[in-house]
């Protein structure tokens, strides 16, 4: 269950719908316990999938389907030169713990995702988030970061707008 919720923004973006309805029916005639064997390896191809997009929109290449949330985890890999996958390590170090909370602050009050969300995303406690988003709170420098990512994200996101129709 925990392994479902951790997953569950992404899913609901991508037709997590259509996936279960697929594995069901796949598995409509399988052993017990089949599906579960099933979505449980789709997580995993997804994940990995999800993982490599991030890679690409920070290395500055356009890769098919990126969620906004995403975006933000690639900008701040860009900004301060580390990868996805160490943004969202354990590792207590100033090289990432900093842009840790940059992308963390950013995705909370910008774009206003709960902590519970943010935690998802980067397989964190709510409380963590909580806690070093609080502590850096009142720092210039994560402030100033998020202020920044946060016009050029604008900024993307309003030069991909459909234009309205005349």
């Amino acid at each position: 269950m925990k392994h479902q919720a951790r997953e569950g923004a992404w899913w609901h973006s991508h037709g997590q719908t259509l996936v279960v309805a697929l594995a069901d029916a796949i598995c409509a005639q399988a052993p017990s316990g089949a599906l579960d064997t099933a979505l449980a390896v789709v997580a995993e191809v997804a994940k990995r999938k999800r993982l490599e997009a991030v890679k690409e929109f920070s290395l500055g290449r356009e890769p098919k389907h990126i969620s906004r949330a995403d975006q933000a985890i690639a900008a701040v890999c860009r900004r301060f030169g580390v990868t996805p996958e160490e943004l969202k390590s354990a590792c207590r170090k100033s090289r990432y713990t900093i842009p840790r909370v940059v992308a963390w602050q950013l995705m909370r009050t910008e774009m206003l995702f709960s902590v519970t969300e943010i935690g998802e995303m980067f397989d964190r406690d709510h409380s963590t988030i909580l806690r070093q988003t609080e502590a850096y709170g009142d720092s210039h420098e994560v402030a100033a970061h998020v202020t920044e990512i946060a016009e050029l994200l604008r900024s993307q996101w309003l030069d991909t707008q459909p234009e309205a129709a005349e």
